[in-house]
């Protein structure tokens, strides 16, 4: 039994945390990792939500301090303040009367003069005052649980102060910082301001640039200098007996030059791009001499760099801990006015369709898809419902031996609907390299016995709907489009909802527009009779909180596209260096609202080997679709010889070949890069 002191390492889970606890082990201390996630290492774990749950009775023993967020550029810059000050704040009362180790950041001398030295005096957007000032209601607020929708008004209030968004980071750790020296005495506290860490883990600079070298790819740098500091360093200093104030990070290198002796490192002649440094760029030089002179020893930069190449380069490491899932809902874009709407709902008693938020949903989504008097939207609770709605009000339930057409390329849903009302199923390919329904196919599954088209705008991407019109003009029959991906998308300068005789839009968790996980929404014709004995209504509507959360989101639905179409540029950009890889495209005249991104495995590569390398790199993966519609066993609904699986060559492809990578407007352009860098690195394994 050890006779060394308890550490408890509040971020145990993180980048810095789990090198921490390594660290501890090694020296025989008893470690305690405190984290709303489970720690990859074997140590004690104490499930725990600083954010959230109730004060943490946490055991005996010292403290250190290395939760929050570190990632500069995340996709809502108030969330740091929410976790980096915030989760200080209602960590306070936990930190009495222990010694205290606090992980901070160069950052926070934003941008004073070189060299950074502890006592240079920080250039940031606010004074000393006004950041104690916000401390003061920090503090107040912590009192009770801080989740995003109770502290976001607060946290934007510190976010705002930048609007540039470049300083928000830095103020977070100010303010950070300047909680804990408020509850921990100087002779407790120690407070360690790291430059630019790198190791395995994090991704960060060094390791971008490793992985684009290692995959062959373009170097782009910028032309300035930076510290940097291998997370071992870092480990080295949070272990020190001293107390008080100290930089951490003493190798001062060239961007230009580290690109230089990575490609050196790798052995791949790539080239390197140099951009000018901009305007508001920090001055990279932090001088650790005060360190030095408490006889701390810096660790070899070179050493770390090249032990750095070899681990990305033969361990596989994974780029996400925890795994990137294909689906990442969005989250609220306003939480706290949500949280607002949904309990007055429930308090007020309005939850059921027909009051203030559908209304008004159902008002906005008409105006947005531009609608024509002669059509008519209403909100569902599922895409499915809409999808049964729009079925049921055009062409009514089946006649016996009657049929509709469908792609076999597509959510078995679509398929299901029609099953529902009796209907048989003829399925028809879909384009080469649209992936949605083509007019030859189409025509060639049309008979007497098919009452209705039902197209699919395959991941958002909007069919050609002049096309299939004319054909189903010339039969005699409605075009009714399973648009479930497609708020958001256009076409032909329009937005995808009013070309079809009727629309089903689903608005469930994957979809660029989400109205809390699930919702919908139907266009039919203004004549068209949704009564009867059945009264599908009564089971298919939207409640009051889905469609509050449906409007939080739609008036930025453009920005969260254009996140999706960023991510899709970017895997657009991998899939080129592979041309037995194909990915979708889009027309030239529209716009998808890329609800999954799908690329088609060329022969050489096994997609379950595929699968399996991205997931041994942390990305996750699916088939979509998968089964195809037509090589699924169905027990009844399927005229086999309408269309046989030689007559569908494209869907059997891609029921054979088709893996979708993560998608979401929750992800960024880096997110994008390090799946790129993981697909590269999996691909180059078939070569």
């Amino acid at each position: 039994m050890t006779d060394k002191p308890a550490a408890l390492v509040l971020g145990g889970a993180g980048f810095v945390g789990s090198a921490l606890c390594r660290r501890l082990r090694e020296q025989e201390h008893s470690v305690v990792a405190v984290d709303r996630r489970e720690p990859a290492a074997p140590d004690a774990w104490l499930r725990y939500d600083a954010l959230t749950d109730e004060p943490a009775d946490l055991p005996a023993g010292e403290l250190f301090l290395v939760l929050g967020a570190s990632d500069p550029r995340p996709r809502r810059p108030w969330t740091l303040v929410l976790e980096n000050a915030l989760a200080t704040a209602r960590l306070l009362p936990a930190m009495k009367d222990r010694r205290v180790t606090l992980a901070s950041s160069v950052e926070v001398y934003g941008s004073a003069a070189a060299p950074l030295r502890e006592e240079s005096t920080p250039t940031l957007p606010l004074s000393t005052e006004e950041l104690e000032n916000w401390c003061l209601t920090a503090e107040r607020l912590s009192t009770s649980p801080c989740p995003p929708w109770r502290a976001e008004r607060t946290a934007r209030e510190l976010a705002d102060a930048d609007p540039s968004g470049r300083w928000v980071y830095a103020l977070s750790k100010s303010a950070q910082e300047m909680l804990v020296r408020k509850a921990v005495a100087p002779d407790r506290l120690r407070v360690l301001r790291p430059a630019n860490l790198f190791g395995v883990g994090q991704d960060r600079v060094v390791s971008r640039l490793v992985r684009r070298v290692l995959n062959g790819r373009t170097v782009t740098v910028t032309d300035c200098l930076r510290t940097f500091s291998p997370v071992e360093e870092l480990v080295d200093a949070l272990l020190l007996e001293e107390t008080g104030t100290f930089n951490v990070g003493s190798s001062v290198v060239s961007l230009v030059e580290l690109a230089k002796e990575i490609v050196e490192l790798v052995g791949h002649d790539v080239p390197i791009e140099v951009l000018p440094a901009p305007d508001n760029d920090t001055c990279g030089v932090v001088d650790s001499s005060l360190l030095a002179s408490r006889g701390f020893r810096a660790r070899s930069f070179d050493a770390a760099l090249k032990e750095l190449v070899n681990q990305l380069r033969f361990e596989h490491v994974p780029i996400f801990e925890p795994p990137l899932p294909v689906v990442i809902p969005p989250r609220p874009e306003q939480p706290s006015l949500l949280a607002d709407r949904q309990l007055g709902c429930q308090w007020s008693g309005r939850v059921k369709h027909g009051n203030y938020w559908t209304g008004r949903l159902t008002d906005e989504l008409t105006e947005r898809l531009r609608l024509p008097p002669d059509k008519r939207l209403i909100v569902t609770n599922t895409g499915t419902s809409a999808l049964r709605l729009l079925l049921w009000s055009t062409v009514g339930p089946a006649k016996p031996r009657q049929a509709v057409a469908l792609p076999a390329y597509t959510f078995p849903a679509t398929a299901e609907v029609a099953l529902q009302l009796g209907y048989n199923l003829r399925f028809c390919d879909v384009d080469a390299d649209f992936w949605t329904m083509t007019a030859e196919s189409l025509h060639e599954a049309l008979d007497e016995r098919v009452q209705a088209v039902i197209s699919v705008d395959t991941f958002g991407n909007p069919v050609h709907y002049n096309e299939l019109l004319g054909v189903c003009r010339a039969a005699a029959i409605p075009l009714l489009a399973d648009s479930a991906p497609s708020l958001g998308s256009w076409y032909q300068g329009v937005p995808v909802g009013g070309q079809a005789d009727g629309h089903a839009f689903s608005m469930s968790f994957a979809k660029a527009l989400t109205a809390g996980g699930s919702g919908g929404a139907v266009v039919v014709p203004a004549a068209a009779s949704l009564s009867g004995p059945e009264n599908l209504l009564r089971s298919s509507l939207m409640p009051e909180i889905n469609a509050a959360a449906a409007l939080d989101l739609l008036p930025v639905l453009d920005d969260l596209v254009s996140r999706r179409q960023e991510i899709a540029d970017t895997y657009q950009e991998m899939c080129g260096r592979y041309p037995d890889v194909q990915h979708q495209r889009i027309r030239s005249d529209a716009r998808s609202s890329w609800v999954h991104w799908v690329m088609c495995l060329g022969p050489r590569y096994g997609r379950e080997s595929v699968v399996a390398g991205l997931r041994r790199l942390g990305v996750e993966t699916k088939p979509y679709y998968w089964p195809a519609l037509h090589e699924a066993e169905w027990q009844h609904g399927w005229e086999p010889g309408s269309a046989s699986r030689e007559a569908l060559p494209v869907s059997s492809r891609l029921h054979r070949s088709a893996l979708a990578l993560p998608m979401s407007s929750e992800m960024t352009l880096s997110d994008a890069e390090r799946v790129s860098s993981a697909v590269d690195s999996v691909f180059a394994e078939f070569h």
